[in-house]
């Protein structure tokens, strides 16, 4: 599929529709996916659980990184623990707003920020970037 539109709207009902397991897209896309999801949890008044599911993620996404390069012993139990009750609560609705079968993605054409990459991956969707 090709959405040519960038407007969040339009974009995430897309993705909804089209249920893709791969997407190639520029950093832009992949940022207003997350101030749309950040947006929806301030508007149900879950923004502050929404911020600490997102440290959560970025710092089990570092820690799995780390011990996959060898320099750390992965994520803690605490930290496995409180990643899980937030997959239920918060990711699963950022893999939803992404179509819920998405697993992977790149994003080129610009540099990503490096802690929304990690927030994905802690999410459950790795994107892998190709820009350079």
């Amino acid at each position: 599929a090709h959405q040519p539109r960038l407007a969040a709207p339009v974009l995430l009902a897309d993705l909804q529709s089209f249920r893709p397991t791969f997407v190639l897209a520029v950093p832009y896309i992949f940022e207003k996916v997350f101030a749309a999801a950040r947006r929806a949890a301030e508007a149900e008044g879950k923004a502050g659980p929404f911020d600490k599911a997102v440290d959560v993620a970025v710092r089990y996404a570092e820690a799995v990184e780390a011990k996959a390069f060898g320099t750390g012993h992965g994520p803690s139990a605490t930290l496995r623990m409180r990643h899980q009750f937030f997959d239920k609560v918060v990711y699963a609705k950022v893999r939803e707003a992404l179509g819920g079968r998405m697993r992977h993605a790149m994003s080129g054409g610009s540099a990503m920020e490096r802690r929304l990459g990690l927030f994905f991956a802690g999410a459950g969707v790795t994107i892998f970037e190709g820009y350079g």
